[in-house]
């Protein structure tokens, strides 16, 4: 794995797998230009690649103690970011289907912990999220990344939460940074954010340097696939995952972007296009999306890239 670490946006930007020949050469040729992405690369981090389960702990820092969500799954490199030349391409979470063992979960708390209570004696508050890496047979937790910042689960994991009538971590965090007054029982809630829940959610990126022009999804919302004819149609204004009613419906939010009369140009391969909520876990057993899912992400492509996509 080589990265920039000059490269600060994250979610894959500035990431590398070097798997063969051709992957070494492509990094080499990018190192002798010297720039990536407009930024001059002054360093560079090489890391031995581990296969496993992508995987993170969200935690709010509290004046109470330290506040933790249960594993989430995390959705790196799907399907449609092949045609991406970096890798470890964030795509989002799907909640409930990974039955981690007590052995996981336990060890990804206690190291969590440890940099929470870091964090926290140099003046830390709030939310952050840890990555990890979960090996494939299920015995080791390795940390990969810190992210002091609201998360990639973010608000999605709140909105669950208010499903399951779980207090969303974000509460706190904004107790915290405003200073207000207030009681909590942290091993309570963290009881609480333990649970499992159900849902996921992925983003779409533009996958190259293309031009937006298609017609057919101008709006955010609530939309169902008709299980005879295959059809896909817009049902309401929709955001929140309660607003869903079956298996059969999706919500877009945080886009479509506005293509204007003449289409968009699009100059980033990981430009977001927009995000889909589904109300259920999304992986099949081989860890593949579902066919329902792969159908809605199909649909949506073509939607907004018409006869520019094919």
């Amino acid at each position: 794995v080589v990265q920039f670490p000059e490269i600060r946006q994250g979610g894959g930007r500035g990431t590398f797998f070097v798997k063969s020949d051709l992957d070494y050469q492509r990094v080499r040729k990018i190192l002798k230009v010297g720039t990536w992405r407009g930024i001059k690369i002054e360093t560079v981090a090489i890391y031995k690649f581990l296969d496993g389960t992508p995987a993170s702990v969200a935690l709010c820092l509290t004046r109470h103690g330290i506040l933790f969500s249960g594993l989430q799954r995390q959705l790196i490199d799907l399907p449609y970011c092949e045609d991406i030349s970096e890798n470890g391409i964030f795509c989002g979470h799907s909640w409930g289907e990974t039955a981690w063992s007590s052995h996981v979960q336990a060890e990804a708390v206690r190291q969590a912990r440890l940099i929470g209570e870091y964090l926290a004696g140099i003046g830390y508050k709030g939310i952050l999220g840890i990555d990890f890496l979960i090996s494939r047979d299920k015995k080791q937790v390795y940390p990969l990344e810190c992210n002091p910042r609201f998360t990639g689960a973010f608000p999605m994991l709140s909105q669950l939460q208010l499903w399951h009538n779980i207090i969303p971590m974000d509460v706190f965090h904004m107790l915290e940074l405003l200073d207000l007054p207030y009681e909590m029982d942290p091993a309570s809630l963290n009881e609480r954010y333990g649970e499992a829940i159900r849902g996921s959610h992925i983003i779409l990126f533009s996958g190259s340097n293309a031009l937006l022009t298609g017609d057919g999804l101008r709006e955010a919302g609530l939309y169902e696939c008709d299980p005879e004819s295959g059809r896909i149609y817009f049902v309401a204004g929709a955001s929140d995952y309660r607003e869903m009613r079956n298996e059969r419906q999706f919500i877009i939010i945080d886009g479509p972007p506005d293509m204007g009369e003449n289409g968009l140009a699009l100059r980033d391969p990981i430009q977001r296009l927009c995000r889909i909520l589904f109300p259920n876990p999304i992986l099949t057993e081989g860890e593949t999306l579902s066919p329902g899912v792969l159908s809605a992400v199909d649909w949506v492509y073509d939607q907004m890239f018409g006869e520019s996509r094919r």
